[in-house]
């Protein structure tokens, strides 16, 4: 924010917060107060997702001119420590205040000529104008030869007025005084001019910071005393106090400019002020202090300015303050110390085993096996009690009766044999 009195700006404290090893030090509180201005805006905020909390509209400046000083707190939050000083946030001014370039720029400015009118003379009489040229443009001229009395002068010895824009339009405007507009009396010998006429002008001036354009339209009236030219002698001019620019048959004319309506504004902080009237042009380039009344040499031409008084452009830079947090760390439980375990007693070496001589192998000896003579089966006998059966092929049939007789024997030895071990 800028502007141009430096009184009505205000200032802010912007805190960027930080946490160490964090990534979003968003939700942070602070608080302000002031010991000696009154807060008129809300006195707690938090930071955003960027860390960064803003208190703004704060005084610059108390009812006594004093400067305001203001103390900020950090709010507590649970898991964090602040490691910035408290002290770092006490006695805070609002800002800086200093001048700043203008970024205001004349862009444009034209100016129409126009509502010529003639004064009566002292009769009473108006005479009619004669030879009228440019009108509502800018550049108008009238008057006739008066010599030979007709229309019959080149454009360029009449006489009028014309305007133009500043030299080198567009231009930013500086702090002091800014030449927006150059008007020109084109004071040459003739009869029967104009007198008066009106200068609209249409300024357009724009802010190149933000593009926004400001336009206004002063309004001048410029009155022209064309004085006589046939005196013969300096002396005897209608403006004795006009000094060397009155010459024999050449006396000064006098020039009076009104109006220029206060036509004042501000456009990025930068005033401007258009009551300033017209100066006038000098030898070496310069304008004078504007004027109102401003006397004109016959056969020149007189060049005149329309000042515009820019004032300075005041601007606060903000007062930045970094504050830095750390995670808080949480205690530890103390370990219960352990007892010390009693050492043990060395054991002691075993001596080592001798090892084992091996044992050679033994050759197996083979003994020759004598095989037994074959067994010549016994005739079958029948037991006694054995029935006898006699087949078909006239053989006895005692095999079974054998048999049953041999396993019922064996069966009994058994028998006989186990109960003469448990008797035993």
């Amino acid at each position: 924010m800028a502007a141009a009195d430096p009184a009505t700006l205000t200032g802010t404290i912007t805190i960027q917060t930080s946490v160490e090893d964090a990534s979003s030090p968003e939700g942070f509180g602070y608080e302000i107060a002031s010991a000696n201005c009154a807060i008129d805006t809300a006195t707690t905020a938090s930071t955003d997702a960027a860390g960064v909390v803003t208190f703004a509209g704060l005084a610059l400046t108390n009812d006594e001119g004093a400067d305001c000083t203001y103390d900020v707190t950090a709010l507590e939050r649970d898991g964090y420590d602040i490691n910035t000083s408290a002290t770092a946030l006490t006695a805070l001014s609002a800002g800086t205040t200093e001048v700043v370039p203008s970024t205001v720029q004349l862009t444009d400015s034209t100016g129409v000529l126009g509502s010529p009118t003639r004064n009566p003379e002292t009769n009473g009489n108006t005479l009619a104008m004669f030879c009228l040229g440019g009108e509502n443009t800018a550049e108008m001229r009238a008057g006739r030869d008066p010599f030979t009395q007709r229309c019959t002068l080149p454009w360029d010895r009449q006489s009028g007025l014309g305007y133009a824009a500043a030299a080198g339009t567009p231009f930013p405007l500086e702090p002091g005084s800014s030449v927006i507009g150059e008007l020109t009396h084109f004071n040459q010998t003739i009869q029967r001019g104009f007198h008066n006429a009106v200068l609209s002008v249409t300024l357009t001036f724009t802010d190149t910071a933000t593009g926004e354009t400001a336009t206004v339209t002063p309004s001048y009236t410029i009155a022209i005393d064309e004085t006589d030219d046939v005196v013969v002698s300096a002396s005897r001019c209608e403006y004795p106090e006009a000094g060397e620019l009155n010459a024999p048959f050449a006396c000064a004319d006098k020039v009076t400019i009104s109006g220029g309506e206060v036509s004042s504004f501000e456009l990025g902080g930068t005033a401007v002020d258009l009551q300033a009237r017209f100066g006038v042009l000098a030898a070496d380039g310069t304008y004078s202090e504007p004027a109102t009344t401003v006397f004109t040499a016959e056969r020149t031409n007189a060049e005149f300015c329309l000042l515009a008084e820019v004032a300075e452009t005041w601007a606060v830079t903000p007062t930045l303050v970094s504050v830095v947090n750390a995670v808080e760390e949480e205690p530890v439980d103390p370990v219960d110390p352990v007892d010390p375990v009693d050492p043990v007693d060395p054991v002691d070496p075993v001596d080592p085993v001798d090892p084992v001589d091996p044992v050679d192998p033994v050759t197996p000896t083979e003994a020759p096996v004598t095989p037994a003579a074959p067994v010549t089966p016994a005739a079958p006998t029948t037991p006694a009690g054995a029935l006898a059966q006699t087949g078909a092929d006239g053989e006895t049939a005692t095999v079974s009766a054998l048999v049953a007789a041999g396993l019922i024997a064996a069966a009994g030895g058994l028998l006989f044999a186990a109960r003469a071990r448990r008797r035993a």
